[in-house]
């Protein structure tokens, strides 16, 4: 900062007027407090894995197992699918207050949309497609109806409009352009090895059944 009196006259480093024609003094200033390093908040530890890795592995014992398996595949488009070890629940709110993150106080994503945002309904939309590709990517959670090889992608209660004096649930729909849930389900079926269709009713969302391989095992 600049070193100047109260007064606004510019001062030399002994605190006198400064001389015409000589350039201002900047002093070193602190923009920020000192603050104590044990205060700090660093997050919540949820899980601690030990990494355990005494011995290799050799590469024979790796083609006896996957001889025992009964499946042998090799290339680079063979499927791998790892989940994320912290995949929390995802939520949209609609509200009077700024866009943007926070998280809940059991550790889940949500996603705040301001109630006057331009083009509210495809602001909705991208944050729909976005949870989505996150849950089959294995990034965050999101309910599910499971069976053996199909599953219920429920949408169901992924919104709450809060703008009110009571919050409403299971609304998700009016805030959604027309035929969205239709565009969703080719896009995931374009991006994905899923089959994806709409389900509609009591509760609503995607069904979801993995492809079939046509590869030889």
């Amino acid at each position: 900062m600049v070193n100047r009196s109260p007064e606004g006259t510019l001062l030399d480093r002994e605190g006198n007027p400064l001389a015409d024609g000589e350039q201002p003094i900047l002093l070193p200033y602190e923009v920020y407090d000192d603050i104590e390093f044990n205060n700090l908040e660093f997050g919540m530890l949820i899980e601690e894995i030990p990494f355990d890795q005494d011995e290799d592995v050799a590469f024979g014992d790796v083609m006896r197992r996957i001889e025992q398996s009964g499946q042998f595949r090799m290339g680079a488009a063979t499927p791998v699918s790892v989940l994320h070890r912290t995949r929390p629940r995802v939520m949209i709110l609609i509200s009077d207050n700024p866009t943007g993150q926070m998280r809940g106080g059991f550790g889940e994503l949500i996603q705040n949309i301001n109630s006057e945002t331009p083009h509210l309904q495809q602001a909705v939309a991208e944050v729909v497609l976005n949870f989505v590709r996150g849950f089959l990517e294995g990034r965050y959670d999101m309910t599910v109806l499971q069976g053996d090889d199909i599953f219920m992608l429920d949408l169901t209660k992924l919104l709450v409009d809060a703008r009110g004096k009571e919050s409403r649930f299971e609304c998700l729909l009016e805030f959604l352009p027309q035929g969205f849930l239709n565009e969703l389900a080719r896009r995931i079926a374009s991006r994905y090895m899923l089959q994806a269709r709409v389900v509609t009713g009591d509760s609503f969302g995607l069904l979801l059944e993995f492809e079939v391989s046509t590869e030889s095992k």
